[in-house]
């Protein structure tokens, strides 16, 4: 990965105010607000396309309904992008994949007991199943971001 671009990156993944969601890259405001829906806020893919977005790479969202939400909404070559990054971001970023895969301690993840797995073992996972599946934060996120892509 850039080298820059994850700094910047992981710097705004730690920004203490911050709000995490899940489900879009960005959720602007729920529709039909309830208890179940997703938070306004963004997931850590979100955070990487604001910052494509602040360097020129990209142009800003057009704000979309799409369900109960109000989400934004990236163009690139005329397909658009509500869950993961654009083609264009992910070439200016330095990433092979639309969706990053990290190492994580299978006993992190929440459906696995830490008494069923062997010390060290590991899986592969994609920072968008972390994000909205596992519930990781963005710190810990930020910390495998940063030691590993």
């Amino acid at each position: 990965m850039n080298q820059e671009v994850k700094d910047v990156w992981v710097a705004k993944l730690l920004e203490p105010d911050r709000k995490q969601t899940t489900g879009f890259l960005e959720v602007i405001r729920n529709v039909v607000p309830n208890d179940q829906a997703a938070k306004a806020g963004q997931c850590c893919l979100g955070v990487l396309m604001e910052c494509a977005v602040e360097a020129g790479v990209i142009d800003p969202p057009n704000i979309v309904v799409r369900g109960d939400y109000e989400v934004a909404c990236f163009e690139d070559n005329g397909e658009e992008s509500l869950g993961s990054i654009t083609d264009a971001v992910r070439k200016w970023a330095g990433l092979q994949d639309f969706d990053p895969n990290v190492r994580v301690p299978l006993a992190s993840l929440p459906m696995y007991n830490e008494d069923d797995v062997e010390d060290g073992e590991e899986a592969c996972v994609g920072l968008i199943e972390l994000n909205d599946d596992h519930k990781f934060t963005f710190p810990e996120i930020a910390e495998l971001v940063k030691e590993q892509l």
